[in-house]
């Protein structure tokens, strides 16, 4: 473009936004305009069909703008990482404090935050067209970006920005888990998921079957039960997350144990009882509790399951979309030892040292988790869970 045009447009802006900064549109003249930027009125209308053409021109700019800042946001980052869209939108307003004050003042920031909401779902649509079919979703992004915007808003200045902005992240995250959490039952249902007295109960009756035909007696039901109060302890940090659910599925996610002495038996029968039961929430567990790494082959230790088992269990891994449960269970199991939390790496190398490998992919996912709930809870993963 012309330098002489891209040198008017920016003096006609300026003086727009400087009058706009004094006066509502519907009072600024073009000839105050004018005569603020230096030009004529045959130039500015050379530009724009009118005033409120220039308003509008500048008002999708800014919307373009924060939108662009944001990112490229697609369907994984808002089931996963909904607090890195509030952190960029955040940043996204901070530096654009001026154009939005000015273009949007008052009420009318309402309008613009609705199109920066509108902008972002067309962008997931395009990518999944099926994201959508669930109605939380759409209501999750709305309070994602209506709240968060609201928040920044009305907090600004009053709070420092990293507090403000892991704040907004944390309420993010915790609105995000409302799509895990299910509906209560229903009366004369089965809960997905046992009370804490009904899981000790479980536990206790599995350990006493296997210590009947196990010839090892390993003590895998105090790695539960250090597994159990871990994940308790990082909940209970996590905002969303339901400590008490997280005790249960910690507590019982080595049920499959009760059948004997055994490797993958443990997550296929663990996965078959609890599914017999009714606590689908416990079952799920039980499958994906080893998988760090969500594939069949990721698994250390021999495939002692029939060939049918097998396929079985791997068409049923293959379907699960992990939620921040299967998250959270799959660090505690690395971080329980029989006697309390252990060192990680000390525990992944003690596995490699017993069978022989550790996949390094599952070693890095390891520690990827644990980053990731460090952030979410705020603190070192140790001095959450210490005793």
């Amino acid at each position: 473009m012309d330098r002489r045009i891209v040198r008017t447009r920016r003096a006609i802006r300026e003086a727009f936004l400087a009058l706009r900064a004094q006066k509502p549109l519907e009072k600024i003249r073009v000839r105050d305009l004018c005569e603020k930027a230096g030009i004529n009125k045959s130039t500015f209308y050379a530009h724009y069909a009118d005033l409120y053409a220039l308003a509008a021109a500048m008002e999708e700019e800014l919307v373009q703008s924060i939108l662009a800042s944001a990112g490229q946001i697609s369907p994984e980052d808002l089931r996963l990482r909904p607090e890195q869209l509030t952190r960029r939108l955040y940043e996204a307003f901070v530096d654009n404090e001026r154009l939005v004050e000015t273009l949007f003042h008052g009420g009318r920031k309402v309008l613009l935050v609705d199109r920066i909401e509108q902008g972002l779902a067309e962008t997931v649509l395009r990518e999944d067209p099926a994201y959508w079919d669930k109605p939380v979703r759409r209501v999750l992004l709305s309070f994602c970006v209506q709240g968060g915007f609201s928040a920044y808003k009305n907090n600004s200045g009053r709070v420092d920005d990293r507090t403000l902005v892991q704040t907004l992240g944390a309420i993010s995250r915790a609105a995000q888990n409302i799509e895990a959490l299910p509906a209560p039952p229903k009366k004369g249902e089965t809960a997905m998921y046992p009370a804490r007295e009904e899981a000790e109960r479980i536990l206790a009756g599995a350990k006493a079957r296997y210590d009947q035909v196990s010839k090892t007696h390993g003590r895998w039901d105090d790695h539960c039960r250090t597994a159990a109060r871990c994940a308790e302890k990082i909940a209970a940090r996590c905002p969303g997350l339901d400590p008490d659910k997280a005790y249960v599925l910690g507590l019982l996610h080595d049920i499959g144990r009760w059948y004997g002495d055994g490797h993958l038996c443990h997550v296929y029968y663990g996965w078959k009882y609890m599914n017999e039961l009714g606590y689908d929430d416990v079952a799920r567990i039980c499958l994906t509790h080893s998988f760090q790494v969500q594939r069949l082959g990721a698994y250390i230790g021999n495939y002692d399951i029939p060939p049918e088992a097998v396929a079985e269990l791997d068409a049923a891994l293959s379907a699960v979309t992990y939620d921040d449960y299967d998250r959270l269970i799959q660090l505690c199991d690395t971080l329980a030892g029989t006697d309390g939390p252990v060192d990680m790496a000390a525990r992944m190398e003690d596995v490699r040292r017993r069978y022989g490998d550790y996949p390094q992919d599952k070693w890095n996912k390891n520690f990827e988790l644990r980053g990731y709930f460090e952030h979410w809870g705020g603190a070192d993963i140790y001095e959450m869970v210490k005793e």
